[in-house]
């Protein structure tokens, strides 16, 4: 791989790290919702840090050897900064006070469930086991938010 295609895969990881960090403050302002669901939220936005820690592993394992990757071209940083702008400005509605819990996690499903976060480690691929672990640990948890968050739209709806 050669120095610009390195450059533009930490441009992604560092994109990658930005929408993990947005997910992550916008979970935290669903917290100040509702007491009664503080915990879960919470424990959603520390998930979402996690997920930037493992990308900050994924990296590391990419420099120690790029030429073990290819880049397809499902994903640009514009998409990735496109989709980090809407959850800050989902976030800015949660902090402005104009929509109900049920219409925030209503959000976050919809968030999770977008392409981005279901499939954005397919923008960089690898044959690299552990890079698969921990690609598959962050799409896994993706996942797991959104069936988590459905289910709680599902109680506040009855």
């Amino acid at each position: 791989m050669d120095d610009q295609n390195i450059m533009k895969v930490l441009s992604l990881f560092d994109a990658m790290e930005d929408c993990e960090k947005a997910m992550s403050e916008y979970y935290l302002a669903c917290s100040t919702l509702t007491a009664d669901h503080y915990e879960f939220c919470v424990g959603l936005s520390e998930e979402e840090k996690d997920h930037v820690t493992v990308i900050k592993k994924i990296k590391q394992i990419f420099l120690k050897n790029p030429a073990g990757f290819n880049i397809l071209d499902h994903f640009d940083i514009a998409t990735l900064e496109g989709f980090c702008s809407r959850v800050k400005r989902e976030t800015g509605k949660i902090e402005s006070g104009s929509v109900t819990l049920k219409q925030a996690l209503q959000a976050s499903a919809e968030l999770e469930g977008t392409l981005i976060e279901t499939s954005y480690f397919e923008i960089i691929t690898s044959e690299n086991r552990k890079y698969l672990e921990l690609a598959e640990k962050i799409t896994s948890a993706n996942n797991r938010h959104r069936e988590n968050l459905l289910s709680k739209i599902a109680a506040i709806s009855q």
